[in-house]
């Protein structure tokens, strides 16, 4: 039976109307209490009741018209008077300045209100002409006059405690439900938390006592569960996908070794220009392979980054090199590529302007624009590379005429292995090169960026002048 009162479960609506009832019983009970014991205080003779200046009243006047010289030190102490002649003058009192203001214009009953309590006027004629006004209240005076002098007013602080005692209890009760609520809520925090962080082996106890909250902890257990699940699929494929690149890499070393050992020996003979063009192609063609065999092999290591230095780089040399490995892409499909270059650009290449960067890398993901450019664009049409500086940023544009990119490709782009031509990586796309070029201008402190143009595609790579270093 204890077991299962420890174990039960509130819904948060019967938590709110246990707190409201439990607080709401305490606050009776107290005021039940409190009540007593202000009884308990009149009938043992500590106070009077409130209606003792009312009460004795009668007897009171009845005192002072017997008396044939004015004593007023025969009038109870609860009650504060004033004598006043028949022309007004006031011949004594024992009441506040502001309460005889009133009290010495009284010929029958009056009152007013005077804070805290409202107070009551009775003038009684004496036998010489002149009056006596009473002036009472509804409070509960002290028996002992000296009491009444010298501690605080008896109604007012019996009230006054009743207050704290209710605001103890209010403070008391709400301290143990917010417990209860924190206690949850701490549950459901620390849960998220679990998951946020992929600490996905530890399992989530749903223990809380609020029942919607004890759901919630099930559902994120649930998530977790389903999470740690999905990861391990996904780390097996990466696994694997890792492996096959490994392997790729180290199997296309021995092809690629070949055909640049050939190429290099048919270079040493004499060739027709033609021919000659042909085997630097072939030349220039292996080594961008092995560029690119060896960037395989660090992703499938799980590093993903470059070993090449940054280093100072002639501006108007490097573009040159764009130009010569864009058209050499663009060959064999006759399309012609258009360098342009803005006034800044151009101005800073006749000056001989550098500017620090992995030189291999930056023209190995803007020759990556260029292929995706010529992949998508029919023959004889014409790429447009842009190059221009903003901002202490340069700026390569690679400008396409074909369909431009599909909503899926904008979304995507960039990411590893993604291709939006899904039979192409069957012919060896595994959508590397995007990816590539965003890990290269992230490496050069900029980024990448795909968008549809007027005329199609348009890829912009971003690289900032002295990432890592001075301006030349």
């Amino acid at each position: 039976m204890v077991k299962r009162r420890a174990d039960r479960k509130w819904k948060l609506s019967s938590l709110f109307w246990r707190y409201l009832v439990t607080t709401g019983v305490m606050v009776a009970v107290c005021t039940v209490l409190w009540w007593m014991a202000v009884v308990a205080c009149i009938s043992v003779g500590f106070v009077y009741q409130a209606s003792v200046g009312a009460r004795n009243l009668q007897k009171t006047q009845e005192r002072l018209l017997r008396q044939e010289e004015f004593q007023g030190e025969e009038i109870p102490f609860y009650y504060d008077w004033c004598l006043v002649s028949e022309d007004g003058t006031v011949l004594q009192a024992k009441m506040s300045e502001k309460v005889l203001k009133q009290a010495k214009n009284v010929e029958g009953d009056d009152g007013m209100r005077v804070f805290p309590y409202s107070k009551f006027f009775h003038a009684v004629s004496l036998k010489d002409g002149s009056r006596c006004v009473l002036a009472y209240d509804y409070s509960m005076p002290y028996v002992n006059p000296m009491l009444q002098r010298y501690l605080p007013d008896f109604q007012v602080t019996a009230t006054l405690l009743l207050f704290v005692c209710w605001g103890v209890i209010a403070v008391t009760r709400t301290r143990k439900y917010t417990k209860i609520l924190q206690n949850d809520t701490r549950a459901v925090r620390a849960a998220a938390d679990l998951v946020a962080s992929q600490r996905l082996d530890e399992p989530i106890l749903p223990e809380g006592k609020i029942r919607e909250l004890n759901d919630a902890l099930e559902t994120i257990e649930k998530l977790r569960v389903e999470l740690a699940a999905s990861l391990s699929r996904q780390w097996a494929m990466e696994e694997q996908r890792n492996q096959e690149l490994a392997s790729l890499s180290h199997d296309l070393k021995t092809p690629l070794t070949v055909i640049r050992g050939n190429a290099e020996l048919l270079e040493e003979e004499e060739l027709a220009s033609w021919q000659e063009a042909s085997v630097e192609a072939i030349l220039r063609g292996t080594l961008h392979l092995e560029e690119y065999v060896q960037e395989l092999r660090s992703v499938a290591a799980g590093s993903g980054e470059s070993s090449e230095e940054f280093r100072k780089l002639p501006l108007k040399k490097f573009i040159e090199r764009c130009r010569e490995d864009g058209e050499a892409l663009c060959a064999a499909k006759k399309i012609s590529l258009k360098v342009c270059m803005g006034e800044e650009v151009a101005r800073q290449s006749e000056e001989g302007f550098s500017f620090r960067g992995q030189e291999m890398q930056l023209l190995r993901a803007i020759r990556n624009l260029i292929d995706n450019a010529v992949r998508f664009s029919k023959e004889g049409q014409e790429i447009v590379l842009e190059v221009q500086e903003k901002d202490g940023r340069l700026i390569f544009t690679v400008q396409d005429s074909g369909p431009g990119f599909c909503q899926e490709a904008l979304a995507k782009a960039g990411k590893i292995f993604y291709t939006s031509e899904k039979h192409r990586a069957s012919e060896g796309h595994l959508g590397l090169g995007l990816y590539f070029c965003c890990k290269v201008a992230a490496r050069h402190g900029g980024g990448l960026k795909i968008e549809n143009g007027e005329k199609g595609g348009r890829a912009t790579l971003v690289i900032v002048y002295g990432f890592l270093g001075d301006l030349g």
